[in-house]
């Protein structure tokens, strides 16, 4: 609850000019109201208790795009998918696996990185692996895994039909010209 409150609430990212957080997109009374559904049911019903708590913060803000589904881009997910298809059986749970090496020289360049290449790699190593064991447990309709190199770069088109077709929608025209437009292979940065 305190770090609902403080730190996923509301807190600075790198290098502290960018402000992040849950206060983007949810107003504190809703947040409250939430998070007292969410004790109070947490006694008896951990995991439903849980599951509402996220249908109560984030539902909402779907409806209100006219959404059929929300998502949620926190990259340790995938770490800890087993636990979130607890907590919501229909969620369908996406690796995205970009290689060692750009990952290594990307968290290398963050304040928080190790500076080392051979500990940013082993940081690389051990979140893929545990993502990938995590991930297996799933159920392979629950579970997709992209490699970024073959979505951005290799094989752009045949990775966005797989991931449309796993999540079960037609990729849309706009989804298409969003891509071309502002995903260019380039931009990736690819090895």
């Amino acid at each position: 609850l305190a770090k609902m409150r403080g730190h996923w609430y509301l807190r600075h990212g790198v290098g502290d000019h960018l402000c992040r957080g849950l206060h983007k997109s949810i107003a504190q009374p809703d947040l409250e109201q939430a998070l007292t559904h969410f004790q109070r049911a947490f006694a008896t019903d951990p995991r439903a208790a849980g599951a509402t708590l996220l249908h109560e913060l984030f539902d909402p803000r779907a409806t209100a795009k006219a959404a059929t589904a929300w998502v949620d881009t926190t990259p340790h997910n995938a770490i800890r998918s087993r636990r979130v298809a607890e907590l919501m059986p229909d969620a369908k749970l996406i690796h995205l696996i970009r290689d060692g090496r750009d990952a290594g020289m990307s968290v290398m360049s963050m304040p928080w990185g190790p500076k080392d290449p051979l500990a940013a790699l082993e940081w690389w190593r051990w979140r893929v692996l545990q993502s990938h064991q995590a991930m297996r447990a799933l159920p392979a309709a629950q579970s997709h895994t992209i490699v970024f190199e073959e979505l951005v770069s290799t094989k752009r088109d045949e990775t966005v039909e797989q991931l449309f077709a796993f999540l079960g929608y037609d990729v849309a025209p706009q989804v298409r010209q969003y891509f071309a437009h502002k995903m260019p292979a380039g931009r990736a940065h690819v090895q």
